[in-house]
């Protein structure tokens, strides 16, 4: 997932890393360069054979969104530099201190530029609230215990970073009428509560609708209200939530809460205020 050097093979040439484009993992400086190159090609005119007379290594610089920003001339790029605190919290800064783990956002109600205060890093590219994250440890060790592992793929979005999603989604689906992914400022990840889980089992692939069919899934189903997270959007529920059903989609709202709403019937956009 990293740019590597150019190879001479007989008389041909290898090149690794090319584009580097698919790789979501923008938590590394490493993986948001790829690489491109710049040949000269000719035919020998005694040999008839083609030939590469002239290579020029380029990098392109991806935003966190995997989209290219601009491209520079090899030579050009500044080694990245290793960060001495390791206990450096990556997590965005929070902008507000208002508590809005109770807050209804869906399609009409926004939550603006918000981002919480007390964002921590689970692992990786994930980051929660720290009152969701020590439940949803808590809920990973307890699934453990009876040979299930629930895998984080997704947690906090701003607004910018969910724009993107949406806008990517809106293009490839522009007549569908109950939506897959929320527009930016009405998503539960902007909360910071909200998480997107998977298991081995199904390849740990994120937003897969076969995690319905996983042990997992059903685990979660009889026992996430007891560690505070409720699923947003369940099966059968699209015309009132405005969402497909999302099995891996999870949000914790505090065990109180979370067993009212299961014990209701209702779904969460139902049952909170």
């Amino acid at each position: 997932h990293v740019m590597q050097e150019l190879e001479k093979y007989n008389d041909g040439l290898i090149a690794y890393s090319l584009g580097n484009f698919i790789f979501d993992q923008y938590f590394s400086e490493e993986t948001l360069r790829g690489k491109l190159l710049e040949l000269k090609i000719v035919r020998n005119p005694f040999t008839q054979k083609i030939e590469v007379t002239d290579v020029e290594e380029k990098v392109v610089l991806l935003n966190k969104f995997f989209q290219p920003e601009k491209v520079i001339a090899a030579r050009d790029v500044k080694p990245i530099l290793k960060k001495e605190k390791k206990d450096e919290n990556p997590c965005p800064k929070g902008n507000d201190e208002d508590d809005l783990l109770l807050f209804k956002v869906n399609l009409e109600n926004e939550v603006g530029d918000y981002i919480p205060s007390d964002l921590v890093l689970f692992e990786k590219n994930i980051c929660l609230r720290k009152v969701a994250l020590e439940s949803l440890k808590e809920m990973q060790k307890s699934a453990g215990k009876e040979g299930l592992s629930l895998i984080p793929t997704s947690g906090f979005r701003d607004k910018v970073w969910q724009k993107a999603l949406f806008d990517r989604w809106q293009k490839a689906n522009v007549a569908a009428v109950i939506k897959a992914v929320a527009p930016p400022k009405h998503s539960e990840h902007q909360l910071g509560t909200a998480i997107d889980l998977t298991t081995s089992s199904i390849e740990s692939v994120s937003a897969s609708e076969f995690f319905e069919n996983t042990p997992e899934y059903k685990w979660l189903l009889n026992n996430a209200d007891k560690f505070g997270f409720v699923l947003s959007y369940p099966k059968d529920k699209e015309k009132i939530t405005g969402y497909k059903f999302e099995p891996w989609h999870w949000r914790y709202v505090g065990e109180e809460t979370a067993v009212k709403i299961k014990t209701s019937g209702l779904t969460p956009t139902e049952f909170l205020p």
